[in-house]
């Protein structure tokens, strides 16, 4: 069985029937009794979300988890199958005011704040909001905003993507 982790240049290793294995970029062979039950597990970069298992010709248990099994009936092909995690930026229009954002229960009063996100996470944001400013909008140029232009907000980071929080003065009334 040959083992290959694609992309291949990623710090991401594989766990086989128990030993960590450092996969390089032209994969590993192993040989292994017929019908020997393997066990796989994905070991992935911090930078990187699993997406998938593939295999040429062997019947994998299940595809879509990070740990999975077979049987080595024959020679075959696996590959582990990765994506780069979505960078989101997330900044405060305008700056300088005392406004914070609240992500994922995650308070952040600096900006711009970036941080990686899974695709398959749901991420929820909170306005906290200058007392001298009132909300006005989010906007997202890249995934969409699942609450429309409601101030309490969340979305799916399926892209790379700026995030601003526009916010504006108060009127002050005599």
């Amino acid at each position: 069985i040959t083992y290959i982790i694609d992309p291949p240049a990623t710090l991401s290793s594989m766990t086989i029937d128990g030993v960590p294995t450092v996969i390089p970029a032209g994969g590993v062979t192993i040989i292994y009794p017929t019908n020997q039950n393997i066990n796989i597990a994905a070991n992935i970069d911090p930078l990187y979300g699993f997406e998938t298992w593939h295999a040429d010709s062997v019947a994998l248990v299940q595809a879509t988890s990070s740990t999975t099994s077979f049987s080595a009936t024959n020679n075959a092909t696996i590959t582990l199958h990765l994506y780069k995690r979505p960078t989101i930026t997330y900044d405060v229009d305008p700056p300088g005011t005392a406004t914070s954002i609240n992500i994922n229960g995650n308070v952040v009063s600096v900006f711009p704040h970036s941080e990686v996100v899974l695709k398959e996470d749901l991420n929820t944001i909170i306005p906290i909001v200058d007392p001298s400013f009132v909300f006005s909008s989010w906007t997202s140029d890249s995934n969409t905003l699942l609450n429309g232009s409601a101030m309490i907000n969340s979305f799916y980071g399926e892209y790379n993507d700026n995030i601003l929080l526009t916010v504006a003065q108060l009127s002050t009334f005599i």
